[in-house]
């Protein structure tokens, strides 16, 4: 709810990344719903309603994936709920209501699958709480 928060062992300090609405760089939403670090070091960081992240560890920016409604590549959902790395390396994000999505990194962009009650080889659910 308040950020996000790094801690680094070695100087016993805790660093905090909030929401600035001034600074494009800054994390997209304050209310964190799931951090996860890929096999490249990268840390995503998924919120309720902010989208995805991408943290820069060198630059200390973020870069965020938000959902547009004219951008039918974009992720599904700003409702974070899950993320997964396949062994390709491409992500898979569960959102709340509006199904996964597969980001795919070489073409940088989203593959929405979203449930539909009247398909049974859809998904079952439109919310994804988590991925193995």
């Amino acid at each position: 709810m308040g950020g996000l928060n790094s801690y680094d062992p070695k100087s016993n300090r805790f660093s905090h990344f909030k929401h600035d609405k001034d600074d494009p760089n800054s994390l997209s939403h304050d209310r964190v719903s799931v951090i996860f670090e890929d096999s490249k070091g990268i840390l995503w960081i998924g919120t309720i309603t902010g989208g995805l992240n991408r943290y820069d560890k060198s630059s200390g920016y973020f870069q965020h994936f938000k959902h547009s409604k004219t951008d039918p590549y974009s992720i599904s959902n700003n409702h974070i709920l899950s993320i997964y790395e396949d062994p390709e390396g491409d992500l898979w994000i569960g959102t709340n209501i509006h199904g996964l999505n597969k980001y795919d990194r070489k073409q940088q962009r989203f593959t929405q699958l979203k449930h539909d009650k009247s398909d049974a080889d859809r998904l079952s659910s439109g919310t994804i709480v988590s991925i193995y």
